[in-house]
């Protein structure tokens, strides 16, 4: 591994253990291509991480105008969670008002629960889980507090209206994103996840001065690894958050962990989660999750593959066929693979409906159209292609 890489990894933790910090001295002290450095921490996210470990060490042989450079990201992105962590209160007592059962979850929530720190972790836009049939009324509300939508929940019953991959609403021209996530629009899990289940286990988590709902670690670890899993954990700050999750100390169940993500068919995105974790971040693995892990050999070949292409000079992405066979190898059994990905197949996103807006009032032929419009964009992997340029 380039050393420029090493350090990212290393720095990439709450607290690098003293191994690690002698070795980041080690490492600043050899020739690095700083440029590279800020670059991969950019487009992986951990900036504000990088910062914070790079800045305690008070390193005579770190460079002032690179270390500058990452100071004033760190503020911007400080200033920029401190503001959504406002709105998020905000937000949560105009639906609590409404009496509309919703919960945070990743954003500033997980920054609270995962680091104990909002501006250690980089976020755009607030996430809410919310039943489905609450969706109308907390649109509602938030037309009135002066969000604006393009979604239309007012004149036609919600059941008769397509669903979208999330309910989108913004504020203060695009600052403030929001999006609410229902058990229909997250469509990556196995099986429907039963968010109303999800709102009664959850925790409080100090935030802002106030205590907010948060989703239980077993659950958060779930929603996080199908969510990495989605795209192929292909951003360091997943992996990130899962292994701060790994590592908390306030009493986590991890059977209950395991036994919720095989319920809903999703252990193996966990095991994987875990597993990169492991891998990349030297987390020590709870004695559940290190069992069962050893018992599916396959996911632990799979992490070693995935986390060997997340510092790639060339990084490339997956194709249809290696998108479909990491899928099923991520399913619990096999028939339970071809069935997920035959939902994600005849299932039309947005960006269908953008790709063929002729074909808007017909929709069995989007169906016919997705797998078409996803050739077109992932190639079926026997030519790679490049990743499109993720830095800000």
């Amino acid at each position: 591994m380039r050393p420029e890489y090493e350090l990212i990894l290393l720095c990439s933790r709450l607290r690098p253990a003293p191994e690690a910090v002698c070795r980041i001295h080690h490492l600043i002290g050899d020739v690095l291509d700083w440029h590279c450095v800020i670059e991969m921490a950019l487009a992986h996210k951990v900036a504000p991480l990088l910062y914070k470990n790079l800045n305690s060490l008070h390193e005579p042989g770190l460079p002032e105008e690179w270390m500058e450079i990452l100071r004033k990201y760190y503020e911007r992105n400080a200033r920029r969670n401190i503001y959504l962590t406002a709105q998020l209160l905000l937000v949560l007592e105009a639906l609590r008002a409404e009496q509309i059962p919703v919960i945070p979850y990743k954003g500033a929530v997980l920054a609270a629960l995962a680091y104990g720190d909002v501006t250690l972790r980089e976020f755009d836009d607030l996430d809410f889980m919310v039943p489905h049939k609450y969706v109308a009324r907390a649109h509602r509300r938030l037309i009135a507090d002066g969000f604006k939508t393009e979604h239309s929940l007012d004149a036609t019953p919600l059941t008769a209206l397509p669903v979208p991959g999330q309910y989108s609403f913004q504020k203060d021209g695009g600052h403030c994103n929001i999006e609410f996530h229902t058990e229909l629009t997250l469509r990556y899990y196995p099986r429907p996840l039963d968010i109303a289940g999800l709102i009664s286990r959850s925790i409080p988590v100090p935030l802002g001065g106030s205590l907010v709902p948060s989703l239980s670690p077993e659950s958060l670890l779930m929603v996080l690894a199908v969510h990495g899993s989605k795209h192929f954990w292909d951003r360091l700050n997943w992996i990130c958050d899962f292994a701060e999750l790994l590592k908390l100390e306030t009493g986590v169940q991890w059977e209950q962990a395991l036994e919720q993500a095989q319920r809903f068919g999703c252990e193996r995105m966990v095991l994987l989660g875990s597993a990169l974790a492991k891998e990349l971040l030297n987390v020590e693995l709870p004695d559940p999750i290190a069992a069962r892990l050893n018992e599916i050999p396959q996911v632990r070949s799979l992490s070693q593959r995935l986390a060997s292409k997340l510092f790639s000079d060339t990084p490339t992405v997956p194709g249809l066929a290696e998108r479909f066979f990491i899928r099923v190898q991520l399913s619990q059994s096999l028939g339970q693979g071809l069935r997920y990905c035959y939902k994600l197949v005849k299932m039309p996103t947005e960006e269908d409906l953008e790709w063929a807006p002729w074909a808007k009032n017909a929709a069995p032929l989007y169906r016919l159209l997705r797998p078409l419009r996803l050739l077109r964009k992932y190639g079926t992997g026997l030519f790679q292609r490049r990743t499109a340029d993720r830095l800000p």
